[in-house]
């Protein structure tokens, strides 16, 4: 009778240290998957900046790069969408210097979106300035 005592205590015992022990794994694991998905993150951010680099090395066309940056943030980071904006040549409106999205049509589509964009900021900035004006 006392072995049948001690040995339900052991198994009862030794049944709480293994459940203990499996929360302690579980725990371990949830905090490895985040670790994980961080160390992912970081690695598709570094590729991005080293082939914008090599973009930058290899060409002197500014659209290009912008191209890279907006293409990386899209594809790398996953954004669905960016967009890079910038000063005209007279530096009085604002126009799209480059447009990415993840379900890219063609590159027609890009272009007429630029064309569109720029008409409506410059519409935009052109009143407001005539208003100001007055």
């Amino acid at each position: 009778m006392k072995d049948e005592k001690i040995t339900k205590f052991q198994l009862t015992n030794e049944l709480s240290k293994l459940r203990l022990r499996i929360a302690e794994l579980e725990k371990s694991e949830a905090e490895h998957k985040c670790a994980q998905e961080k160390f992912s993150d970081a690695s598709a951010r570094l590729q991005m900046l080293q082939q914008i680099t090599a973009v930058v090395h290899s060409t002197l066309d500014i659209e290009k790069v912008f191209r890279q940056i907006t293409d990386g943030f899209v594809h790398s980071m996953g954004y669905t969408t960016a967009i890079i904006m910038g000063l005209d040549n007279e530096g009085k409106c604002f126009e799209v210097k480059a447009f990415s999205t993840k379900k890219r049509l063609s590159s027609q589509i890009d272009k007429k979106f630029f064309l569109h964009c720029n008409r409506r900021i410059r519409r935009i900035v052109t009143a407001k300035a005539q208003n100001n004006s007055r």
